[in-house]
């Protein structure tokens, strides 16, 4: 992934969003790290062209972000002795295992962020939480 492809994304996000929330108003905030895909001036001008705000992320804390911690966590169960022999092959692998997910999944693991922050603070930065 490079910044070019991010943005693309962000994009598709930015659509997708006005295709399901027509005429209003959606205050949009990201966490991400601070990947060079995520921290490029391509994706912060894309950001900033679209007044999405980033919220910070501390330094080695992926279990803060939702995509590292829940997103990623969930398949590495599934994922255990299976061989894909080719990218196409592990993409739609992928597609089919998020698309079956309930939509409270992916609610779960957004809302479980700010006890997570709390966890961290409490900790004084150090935040291994396991669910």
């Amino acid at each position: 992934m490079n910044a070019e492809v991010y943005c693309q994304q962000l994009r598709r996000l930015k659509d997708a969003i006005a295709v399901k929330r027509p005429g209003l108003v959606i205050k949009v905030k990201l966490q991400h790290d601070k990947a060079r895909p995520h921290t490029a001036n391509l994706t912060q001008s894309t950001l900033d062209e679209f007044g999405w705000e980033v919220l910070p992320h501390p330094p080695y804390s992926p279990d803060l972000a939702p995509s590292d911690f829940h997103l990623f966590r969930a398949p590495s169960n599934d994922l255990k002795g299976t061989v894909f022999t080719s990218q196409d092959q592990l993409k739609e692998w992928v597609d089919q295992f998020f698309s079956l997910k309930p939509k409270q999944f992916f609610h779960q693991g957004i809302h479980k962020l700010p006890q997570r922050w709390e966890e961290v603070i409490r900790n004084e930065g150090c935040c291994y939480i396991v669910d």
